[in-house]
């Protein structure tokens, strides 16, 4: 990848399952992380001159190739149009299985729908974010007489928002998609699919939320309500909201601690059920459950070190069928690495030439890391007291 404010290249091979960047403040992994989520996600609005090159090992080995369009003139200060349209980048894709040298230049609609390109990604950034839709912020909506209900789609396509959020209403999209007029005009009708909807994606995450987090139970709150406009032809939802439950108390998210909102979000993100596919201007059903790059920012940030040692123990769960990829600052965060996975952490540095760099550890950090968890210390302690601490 090259080409994105201090990212001039950057060459790295991501492990199956956890991977976990660590690097000083500064280093680029921010950069790294919105760059790469862009290229997963072909969201490249205000980019220059950037060069993405993806494999994607999963079945087919397709190897993608991201690039703005060349122009005569190569310096960045000339480009005509800063924001990038559709037709300003070159699209290419390549089967190493089928044949090494058959790339085949295509449309971003083809691209993005491309069979032997099954994963689904998002990014859940540090911090928390405004009024989330029905976690903290109350949703309406309404359904037409076609069965058509008025969700908001920019923030379903959007990869940085709540991916449980995202699937829940991509679920409400397509509720009525079969339905007939005189079914949609049936208020019972209407709100026992509604209600179901939320409810078992609730009992999805309801588990590892009471396993991993103060929250023991979530619900919808009582106050929902259905009704029919008559003089519209419309059906309205008001009042989607969710309440949790802390110490045997019903209460809002804006009650919650901010570790607990922001490990609320990382939880429910992972454990949701996928059954849609979201791209940068669209999302649809899917036939079958695409793999999931799920790239996480600070998990650490504002969580106790008890309970990001919980965190941790379920990111690992989680990997075992999904590539997460973190950036952290935090010591305790590695020592849910074992001295046979030290490959899973790669370091960031920035220097003035080369600009933010990934690499594996070395094979001399790997074994002097090694010997201090043999000597009953802490993989967190070969980063705070060895020259390891260069990161």
């Amino acid at each position: 990848m090259e080409g994105y404010r201090s990212i001039k290249k950057v060459d790295i091979t991501l492990n199956e399952g956890l991977n976990i960047i660590i690097g000083r403040n500064g280093s680029g992994k921010t950069n790294f992380f919105n760059f790469f989520d862009a290229a997963l996600n072909l969201k490249f609005d205000n980019y220059l001159d950037f060069n993405a090159k993806l494999t994607i090992s999963n079945g087919d080995d397709a190897v993608i190739s991201i690039r703005r369009k060349r122009t005569s003139v190569n310096k960045k200060s000339e480009f005509k149009n800063a924001t990038i349209t559709p037709n300003d980048i070159e699209y290419s894709l390549s089967l190493k299985n089928v044949d090494s040298h058959n790339k085949t230049l295509m449309k971003e609609g083809d691209f993005l729908t491309h069979p032997s390109i099954s994963f689904q990604s998002n990014i859940i950034k540090h911090g928390i974010p405004n009024d989330l839709l029905i976690i903290e912020k109350s949703y309406s909506f309404t359904i037409d007489k076609n069965g058509n209900p008025n969700m908001n789609f920019s923030f379903i396509t959007d990869s940085s928002n709540s991916f449980f959020l995202r699937t829940m209403l991509a679920e409400l999209s397509f509720a009525f998609y079969n339905d007939t007029e005189d079914q949609i005009s049936d208020l019972k009708f209407i709100k026992d699919k509604i209600l179901n909807i939320f409810n078992l994606a609730l009992e999805n995450v309801k588990s590892d939320l009471a396993k991993y987090t103060p929250i023991k139970d979530i619900k919808l709150n009582e106050g929902i309500s259905f009704y029919f406009d008559n003089s519209k032809n419309l059906a309205i939802v008001n009042n989607i909201l969710f309440e949790f439950n802390i110490d045997d108390n019903w209460i809002p998210f804006s009650s919650l601690s901010d570790g607990t909102k922001r490990i609320f979000l990382i939880v429910t993100d992972l454990a949701c059920e996928v059954k849609y596919f979201f791209r940068k201007t669209s999302f649809g059903s899917s036939s079958s459950f695409p793999s999931r790059i799920v790239l996480i920012e600070e998990p650490e940030l504002g969580i106790h070190p008890h309970q990001l040692h919980l965190l941790m123990n379920f990111l690992k769960e989680q990997s075992r069928d999904k590539q997460i990829i973190i950036t952290t600052h935090s010591p305790l965060a590695i020592d849910s690495i074992s001295s046979d996975e030290f490959k899973r952490v790669i370091i960031c540095e920035l220097t003035s030439n080369k600009g933010t760099s990934l690499v594996h550890m070395t094979k001399k950090e790997m074994n002097e890391a090694a010997e201090f968890i043999s000597e009953g210390m802490y993989f967190s302690d070969y980063w705070r007291f060895t020259n390891f601490n260069r990161i």
